[in-house]
């Protein structure tokens, strides 16, 4: 606790003290299922108060005279509970006494951020040269390293537990054709092995990966209100549209036949939106084609449309771990999604607006994908990638089905899944080269590199810490209101305003 607290050896006694008071309280008896507090005292013990040994706290100065220019707090250090009344014991570290006191204000994350983070020496931080920089090793000694090793390691297993392997059939994988983006990071590629498979054997150094780079500035995306005549005109959202459609035949999506008796037709629409930058800056008209699903009905049109998704809190244990173990966490889209999905279901759809076939303009389209729209369009794509990741080595988590984990003696590699969106790291930076190899022999990517915006979350990772924050968000919010540009204050009303007869208003009797 000393070691892990960095507090000095005179402190021992406290340490011993507030290890029996909490021990006492919290370790159940496994004889009587009840703590030694509760066999005793009859009730059980109360532990809302608890504290984190040796964290920051801040003393209110009630305990001598303090001159109205002196400070009215100090800093002190958490070191134990009193055993005549309900007060902590403080280390002051200015006066170098101990206090009990009531008033105490505790910061415990602070402290416990600053030893998590410096426990092991960083990984590289795959920079814009490929090549990490040459980082300090940490000064913590063993014995703390095991102690926050033992803190979290039981809740990291229990989590990332991957001991259910998912078993299924392969299948033959066609190697599509990288375009925009990865057209560069697959020529970086040239020099590695042959084989994707992540199960070879790692030796390289951390230091010798070189990460291609991309471009991973937050992009947002702004709705265009109607799909009107004048927009399908438009020279640029028609070859928006075109691409789309060229989409649909390289993938294989559709085919075109006569309309089929007694079968129900799904209408279709487009879709269209802006990508922006940040800086609101358009990069590029984009549009879906998607199947108007609400006309689709139960049973006959779908039998299952669930499909896990992961949830924010899931995507906060994962940068946790990630900042406990020390990696750096990476992030990459699939393009046309739902389009990799397979249909189970016998699906037709009505020919897309604005490109009705000339020759045969009664026929409509059966689908062999999954279309943007469709109730089961999910998924079927929540089926295609998991199957794939397990058929290339990984094993999904036995609580959350939206992570994955790969397990190679001491090193470690975690993806998680949102939609299209996914986010992963390793303890061994050449197994994301690896896993980028992978995906994009398989799926077409959009995008690539450090995780820095997901889920409306701004993400920034550094050497002590990976820091989130929603500032974007939030001047978004301000800006639609017209309040960006509005100071801070810390009372929403205003202080000590003087208030004026109204010489109009009907005065009211304060008996009634």
């Amino acid at each position: 606790m000393l070691t892990f607290a960095n507090l000095p050896s005179f402190l021992w006694a406290e340490a011993i003290a507030t290890a029996c008071f909490t021990q006492n309280r919290s370790i159940i008896h496994k004889r009587f299922d009840k703590t030694l507090y509760e066999l005793i005292n009859k009730r059980k013990p109360n532990i809302k108060f608890f504290r984190v040994f040796g964290c920051r706290c801040y003393l209110l100065n009630d305990y001598e005279d303090a001159e109205k220019l002196k400070a009215k707090r100090d800093i002190g250090v958490f070191i134990g509970y009193s055993k005549e009344s309900a007060a902590f014991r403080i280390y002051n570290k200015r006066t170098r006494r101990i206090h009990e006191s009531v008033n105490v204000n505790f910061d415990e994350l602070s402290e416990m951020a600053s030893k998590q983070f410096s426990l092991e020496p960083s990984l590289s931080n795959l920079n814009e040269s490929g090549k990490s920089s040459n980082q300090s090793v940490s000064q913590v000694d063993e014995a703390s390293k095991k102690d926050l090793e033992d803190l979290f390691q039981d809740f990291y297993d229990e989590y990332f537990d991957s001991s259910k392997i998912m078993k299924s059939s392969t299948t033959n994988v066609k190697t599509l054709i990288i375009e925009e983006v990865f057209h560069d990071v697959s020529e970086s590629f040239q020099g590695e092995s042959s084989s994707s498979s992540l199960n070879d054997d790692v030796e390289q150094s951390p230091e010798e990966v070189i990460l291609p780079q991309t471009n991973t500035q937050s992009i947002l995306i702004n709705m265009i209100p109607n799909g009107d005549e004048a927009t399908l005109r438009d020279a640029d959202w028609v070859s928006a549209m075109q691409e789309e459609l060229d989409q649909f035949a390289r993938l294989k999506v559709w085919r075109l036949v006569p309309r089929p008796e007694g079968k129900s037709v799904i209408k279709t629409n487009w879709i269209f939106k802006n990508k922006k930058y940040e800086s609101s800056l358009v990069i590029r008209n984009k549009e879906r084609l998607v199947a108007i699903g609400y006309s689709q009905r139960e049973g006959i049109d779908y039998d299952e449309t669930f499909a896990p998704v992961a949830r924010i809190e899931a995507i906060c244990l994962f940068l946790a771990y990630a900042a406990h173990k020390d990696f750096t966490v990476f992030q990459m889209d699939v393009k046309t999604t739902f389009l990799n999905g397979i249909l189970k279901e016998e699906v037709y759809i009505g020919e897309p607006p604005g490109f009705v076939s000339k020759q045969y303009p009664d026929q409509v389209y059966t689908l062999d994908k999954a279309l943007y729209g469709l109730k089961q369009a999910l998924q079927a794509w929540y089926d295609v990638l998991s199957q794939f990741l397990i058929e290339s080595g990984f094993q999904k988590g036995s609580i959350d089905t939206t992570l994955f984990i790969k397990k190679k003696r001491k090193h470690i590699m975690l993806i998680q899944i949102y939609v299209d969106d996914i986010i992963f790291g390793s303890t061994n930076p050449k197994y994301c080269i690896k896993f980028l190899d992978l995906m994009v022999k398989r799926f077409e990517m959009s995008m690539m590199g450090e995780m820095k915006f997901f889920l409306g979350l701004q993400v920034n990772q550094f050497s002590n810490g990976i820091f989130i924050n929603q500032s974007k968000y939030i001047y978004d919010i301000l800006k639609r209101f017209g309040m960006e540009n509005c100071d801070t204050v810390p009372t929403l009303m205003v202080e000590q305003a003087k208030l004026k007869l109204d010489l109009v208003g009907k005065p009211v009797d304060h008996t009634d």
